[in-house]
């Protein structure tokens, strides 16, 4: 059993593993949805900062450049700005006598980030590719977006590292405006030119800090949910496994009771084949010797002796019938009896039932009729079991039917096209209680059980047997003092082509 439940586990095992394989992927897909999500969403974060960050520095640079600039006392780190010279305000004297210096916005941007960057969080730079002050050079990275921006580029952005750090790196160009002329119109440039470009540098870390608690979550809800559907795997397997293991025992139990019924039956066929070898052989010789006894071969008897010869080889031939019966019962029950299917055609089949018969039916003085007609279509059927159908019906009908009584065969095409057989008689019937009773095996109804009339009781049950291993049914109709008749309806299926058109004609026995 172990071998044969490992068998029947073996697809539940790899089903079991490809579920949990497919589970696995499905969480991990979602997880790396999820992580992917919030790595673009900590990404978005970062650009929204850096376009915020820029619209305050536009914002301040528009301000300033709309006052020309702001004023700032004189000192070591504010000194006046050479590069606006050509300014007529740049210098003034205050009524207090004070001097202050004249900052545009690139002199107050790179002041407030050398003084104030730690500050201000997010690193800006006003530049260009033509510089009024050489300190407010670009980058080889800002250099690259302002070539851009003069192809008509409108933003430039990059994920990139400063000093071993990640960053975001965002420019944007700065265009002239009127105001913006009174500080650059020396270099030439017109209202709407790309002046320069404010560029954004976004530190990373506390942006995927922050989205890290995110993440760390995701990758906890994910991690129970995985092991809950494990669970639920697991458990479904062992449900699984049970009900395999339950089956494979009742397969078992079957298969053992199996070849116990078979062991018997075999055991049982054996004991019936040889009985009725062992029954046969005396059988034989007690009716050879009772036939010789009756034609004299022994020397003349009388005819109280030839009645006594003719009772022991009619008693020999029934106990011979009776085994024959038997052994036909055992290989139906088995299945073993197989049917030998040919054309056969019902009247020359009937005609030596017929003739069998015909001395018993002289000696209960019962007349025999067969009523066939000519064109009628062939039966596809065992010949042999066919015979022995007409034979057991024939015989009961003749058996128990009283003297001056008739019994008939006979047969026609149903209107589906199907072969009925029937057998009728004139005898004394039965009541149709007793009818199903009369079809099992070894049982007589009471009504007939009479020591003259007494039989085996397996002529009608092997009858059905047989006709339904033929697809047919054989129904009885019977009715006490008004005789009895047995119908063997055949299928359609097993009705052959039909004859050359003839007639009906009758034989009387």
């Amino acid at each position: 059993m172990p071998d044969s439940l490992s068998k029947r586990l073996r697809p539940i095992h790899r089903m079991t593993f490809g579920i949990v394989i497919a589970w696995t992927a499905l969480i991990a897909m979602s997880l790396s949805w999820n992580v992917y999500n919030e790595y673009r969403h900590a990404r978005e974060i970062a650009v929204n900062t850096a376009r915020s960050g820029f619209n305050k520095e536009n914002a301040f640079r528009f301000w300033a450049a709309s006052h020309v600039g702001v004023y700032a006392p004189t000192d070591e780190r504010t000194p006046p700005n050479p590069n606006l010279k050509q300014i007529p305000e740049r210098d003034i004297v205050t009524p207090s006598g004070k001097k202050p210096a004249l900052m545009n916005p690139a002199y107050v941007k790179r002041q407030m980030m050398s003084e104030f960057g730690d500050l201000r969080g997010n690193e800006g730079n006003i530049t260009s590719l033509k510089l009024l002050n050489p300190d407010n050079a670009p980058d080889e990275w800002e250099n690259a977006a302002l070539l851009k921006f003069e192809q008509g580029a409108k933003e430039m952005f990059e994920f990139t590292e400063i000093d071993g750090y990640p960053y975001l790196r965002l420019m944007r160009p700065m265009f002239i405006k009127e105001a913006c002329l009174k500080c650059h119109a020396v270099q030439g440039y017109k209202v709407g030119d790309v002046r320069g470009g404010i560029s954004m540098a976004v530190p990373m870390n506390p942006i995927m800090a922050a989205q890290w608690d995110l993440i760390l979550g995701a990758g906890v809800s994910h991690a129970v949910i995985w092991l809950f559907g494990c669970a639920a795997i697991v458990i479904a397997y062992r449900i699984i496994r049970k009900r395999a293991e339950e089956r494979l025992s009742d397969e078992i139990a079957v298969r053992e009771a199996k070849e116990e019924a078979e062991f018997a039956n075999s055991a049982k066929t054996r004991f019936l084949h040889n009985m009725s070898h062992e029954l046969r052989t005396p059988l034989n010789g007690i009716i050879g010797f009772s036939e010789m006894m009756r034609i004299g071969a022994f020397g003349p008897l009388s005819e109280r002796y030839k009645e006594y010869a003719n009772d022991i080889q009619s008693s020999g031939q029934h106990l011979l019938d009776i085994i024959s019966n038997i052994l036909d019962i055992a290989k139906l029950e088995q299945g073993s009896l197989t049917l030998e299917e040919k054309p056969v055609n019902i009247d020359r089949m009937a005609v030596p039932c017929m003739r069998l018969t015909q001395k018993k039916a002289d000696a209960a003085e019962v007349a025999l009729s067969l009523e066939v007609p000519e064109d009628l279509p062939h039966l596809l059927a065992d010949e042999r079991r066919m015979k022995q159908i007409v034979l057991n019906l024939l015989s009961n009908a003749v058996k128990f039917t009283p003297p001056g009584g008739r019994a008939e065969v006979s047969a026609h095409l149903g209107e589906d096209n199907a072969i009925i057989l029937k057998i009728t008689d004139t005898g004394i019937g039965m009541a149709p209680e007793d009818i199903p009773r009369v079809l099992e095996a070894f049982v007589q109804a009471e009504d007939i059980m009479v020591r003259s009339r007494e039989g085996s009781g397996l002529g009608l049950p092997l009858s059905k047997r047989l006709a339904e291993m033929h697809g047919a049914t054989l129904d009885i109709d019977s009715e006490p003092g008004k005789g009895t008749t047995v119908t063997v309806s055949f299928p359609p299926e097993r009705t052959l082509p039909p004859r050359e058109p003839g007639v009906t004609f009758q034989k009387s026995y």
